[in-house]
Parts: C-alpha cells; sequence; structure tokens
C-alpha cells in the first residue's frame, strides 16, 4: 500500500495533498508501475466501493479515472471498467482526478554537508535560581558540574563540524557588572565578543561570569532566542552567502518568566534556519520547557502557528542518573540532543526550495511539475511579512525611540513586500 487516504462522508471533496516515494510510483527498474485506486466503505456491508488501475503517465494527464465497480482489467483504455455480476454489464459510479503531481527532489542533512553547508554552534547558559538565599557551595559545585557535563559532550562531539572551534556563548538571567542591572541577553565573558574558543574556553567564560554576576529569580528566553533567530535569517537573506544553518543549546534550570513571550519567540523562530535545544539540568521545574520543546508543529499563540518543528528537549540531569559510567552519558545525552537536528536542517531547505550546494543568487528549476525557485532572495515567503510584523510590534514595547524606528522598519517592510517573489511548499505530509 503506498497511501491511505483520511475516512470522510462528503461525496465530493478534494483530499489532502500527500507524498510518496519514488520507487512506489516507477519500481526499481525505472518503469511505469500499474497503480490501483480502491475507494472502501468502513461498513462490512459495503466493502469495496469501486475501483481503477492506471499507469503514473495517465494519472499525471491530470484527465478524469473513471471508477467502477470491480477491479479494471485494463492495459491502456481505462474506459473499459465493468462488472461481470451487474446484469448489465457495468457500473461506473464516479470519477477520480488528480488535481496536482509535482515530482521533488527529496534531499538528506549529508547531502546538505556535501554542498557546503555549514553549522554554527551557539550556547545559552541559564544563571537564575528560583531561591537565591539559600543557594549552598554544594548547589554551586552540582550546576558547575552539569555545565561541564554539557559543554563537553557537545563540544567535543561537534569539533569536526566546527572548524573554527568557536561558539558564541550567552548568559542570560542575571544582573551583570558593573551597575548589575537585570539582562537576559549578554555575553557569557562578560566582554563585548561573545565567541569563545573550544571547551575550556566557554568553562572559564562560565565559572568567571558565575563569580561575578548575581543571579535573578527568574529568566526570560525570548531576548536570546529572537537574537540567534534573526542573526540566523539575516545570514539566510544574504545574496551569494554559502548556507549557514544554527543550532541554539540552551541550558537552563527551568526559571522561565515570559512563557507566552518565549512561545512568540520559537514560532517566529520556526522560520528561520535554526534548530533550538532545551537542555534542562535538575530534576524540577522543567516542565514548562520540556513541554514547549516536544510541541513541535503544534506550537500556536493568538492564531499564529509553527511552520516547522525546530525545538528539542532533553534533561541532562536525569540522562546522568539513568547512565552508570560517563561514556554511556555521553552517548545517550547526544543521542537525544542532537537526533532531530538533521532531519530540522534538510525541512527547512526542502520547504523554501533550496537544494544542496545552491547559493542565494542562483535560480532552481526542474522538469515541468517540478519545483521552481526565480527569486535572487532565499526568505521564506510566509515568513517575510510576519517577521516584520513582529519586529514591528516588539519595537513598540521595548525601544525609547520608536517613532524613527518604526518608520525604518515600515519602510523596509514595504520594501521587501514589493521584491520579494512568494516561495511555497506544502508540508501536510
Amino acid at each position: 500500500m503506498l497511501y491511505r487516504s483520511e475516512p470522510t462522508k462528503q461525496p465530493k471533496l478534494l483530499r489532502r495533498p500527500f507524498t510518496v516515494q519514488s520507487d512506489g510510483l516507477y519500481g526499481t527498474d525505472g518503469l511505469d508501475s500499474q497503480i490501483e485506486i480502491v475507494c472502501i466503505s468502513e461498513e462490512e456491508k459495503e466493502g469495496v466501493i469501486g475501483q481503477a488501475v492506471v499507469s503514473m503517465e495517465v494519472a499525471k494527464s491530470m484527465e478524469p479515472i473513471p471508477v467502477g465497480y470491480c477491479r479494471a482489467d485494463l492495459a491502456v483504455e481505462i474506459e473499459q471498467i465493468f462488472n461481470e455480476s451487474y446484469k448489465q454489464g457495468r457500473k461506473p459510479i464516479g470519477e477520480v482526478r488528480i488535481c496536482r503531481y509535482q515530482q521533488l527532489r527529496v534531499c538528506s542533512f549529508l547531502d546538505y554537508l556535501r554542498g557546503g553547508t555549514s553549522l554554527k554552534f551557539a550556547i545559552a547558559i541559564d544563571f537564575s535560581i528560583r531561591d537565591p538565599a539559600n543557594v549552598t557551595h554544594n548547589d554551586y559545585q552540582q550546576y558547575s558540574n552539569d555545565i561541564e557535563f554539557v559543554v563537553r559532550c557537545l563540544a567535543d562531539t561537534l569539533e569536526p563540524f566546527n572548524p573554527t572551534n568557536s561558539w558564541p556563548s550567552y548568559g542570560f538571567g542575571a544582573k551583570i557588572p558593573p551597575h548589575y542591572r537585570d539582562s537576559n541577553n549578554f555575553c557569557l565573558s562578560l566582554d563585548v565578543d561573545a565567541t569563545c574558543q573550544g571547551v575550556n574556553g566557554i568553562l572559564n567564560a562560565f565559572g568567571k561570569s558565575y563569580q561575578n554576576v548575581h543571579p535573578l529569580q527568574g529568566a526570560k528566553f525570548a531576548q536570546i532566542i529572537y537574537h540567534l533567530a534573526k542573526q540566523a535569517q539575516n545570514n539566510f537573506n544574504r545574496a551569494n552567502e554559502p548556507l549557514n544553518y544554527y543550532v541554539l543549546f540552551i541550558i537552563t534550570r527551568g526559571s522561565i518568566e515570559d512563557l507566552k513571550e518565549t512561545v512568540q519567540a520559537a514560532i517566529f523562530a520556526s522560520k528561520a534556519p535554526i534548530s533550538i535545544v532545551f537542555v534542562g539540568v535538575g530534576c524540577e521545574g522543567l516542565d514548562e520547557i520540556e513541554r514547549m520543546g516536544n510541541a513541535g508543529k503544534r506550537l500556536e499563540f493568538q492564531g499564529r502557528k509553527s511552520e516547522r518543528d525546530n525545538l528539542q528537549f532533553v534533561n541532562a540531569t536525569k540522562t546522568r542518573l539513568e547512565c552508570d559510567n560517563y561514556a554511556d552519558m555521553s552517548t545517550v545525552f547526544l543521542e537525544k540532543s542532537l537526533q532531530q537536528v538533521p532531519w530540522q536542517c534538510s525541512t527547512f531547505y526542502m520547504q523554501n526550495h533550496v537544494l544542496p550546494g545552491k547559493s542565494s543568487s542562483e535560480s532552481v528549476e526542474t522538469s515541468s511539475g517540478g519545483l521552481t525557485v526565480a527569486s535572487s532572495s532565499r526568505r521564506p515567503s510566509s515568513a517575510h511579512g510576519q517577521m516584520e510584523e513582529e519586529e514591528e510590534a516588539r519595537m513598540r514595547t521595548t525601544s525609547s525611540s520608536s517613532g524613527p524606528a518604526l518608520d525604518h522598519f515600515r519602510s523596509r517592510r514595504n520594501r521587501l513586500s514589493t521584491e520579494m517573489r512568494s516561495m511555497t511548499l506544502d508540508d501536510s505530509r
């Protein structure tokens, strides 16, 4: 069976789009296979309502396909559908028409890596504590051990995909020197450059920050997600730039204060080439983060839905407790935290019609019925209008000089609306 559609009681309807592998349609020898279309009833007394057998060439012609009461014995003429048990020799009961046919090239994660796509890794550490007054030295030591375990597992394993061994590293959920004001997006090294070199660079920056910052009782995740998502989107929009896919690891104890804003930020990030992995530390207070990380495309806020699944959650502390030795801890943790990233990466580029090895200035055209990209920009069509609206809304609430800033974003949005061409790809599969 190649595909089974959803049940319905309507006599006339448009079925949902679906996707099947080309091997099932053409066979391993590349020749056309006979496709049998069967209309059945879920009631036992009805059984098979009608059937038709056609070739792929007939199906692609988008001509009506008659469906008869019994299986057709056909080679070319699809009209010869009949029922020997019926007194008049034949009983047509309806017709099926292929409304749209597209032959898509499905690219894997390795195809994009071989085509020149680079992976950009970033890390953000949550310094907030629910009850800062009762923090003990053992709590600090345990948290430091968890951070070191996560950083070493990720940095050592991902080093082959990160030739420069540089990690943009951020902190949030703390009051930072010299004025000790609340901050939810600062460089982990407390410097102007967020880049840290390798494992030791990240751990040294974390130790420096932990000794100098004052933790807050709750953290706001939205700012750091917006920051990295905009970096990824701006890089994606540049012409003649190689493809870069971003992966953000957020290490947190779960003291989230802005759940609604974080959901909006995650929906915003679903339109950008970025995956977000929430790494939970501790065994309590992570329920909300876990639900959001496992929500996938079900994430929704005020009518806006996530365009794709780019989130993931893993509990590092529970993973360590489940294993007996460090090798098993590292293996299980990496499997849980990275297993969705390859699929999320290839899905994003396929949705936006970007093939391996193609830059934004190159137009990609396939044969008739295939996908076509004729725009010099790689911005997702369904994203550019909403992204500018979200930026404008955020500017209303965060910018003290909102007048000039809003005028800038309005002009930028209008310019993009006239220059960008629409690119869509159904992802109902």
